[in-house]
């Protein structure tokens, strides 16, 4: 039985198609259907922001918190005195 993956991603010419993500397939033949996908128009910077927040809570983002960003800043400062 074949296993079936829906992946997006964008056209670039007639013959190649450029995926967002890997999938978990190795090299070979595949079946491609090709569907349009049309571009989100957005009317204001808050409705972008607002697709843009939907996109990443549908994908499970979770953003640093304040310590780990202090603690990445502070580690790159603390690296400056470490050049020759």
């Amino acid at each position: 039985m074949s296993a079936n993956y829906t992946a997006t991603g964008t056209l670039v010419d007639g013959r190649t198609v450029t995926l967002d993500e890997p999938i978990p397939l190795e090299s070979g033949r595949v079946k491609v259907i090709v569907e349009s996908i049309p571009v989100e128009q957005f009317r204001t910077i808050e409705d972008f922001l607002e697709a843009l927040q939907k996109r990443r809570d549908a994908r499970g983002y979770v953003p640093r918190t304040r310590e780990e960003i202090d603690r990445a800043m502070q580690e790159e400062r603390d690296g400056w005195n470490d050049r020759p």
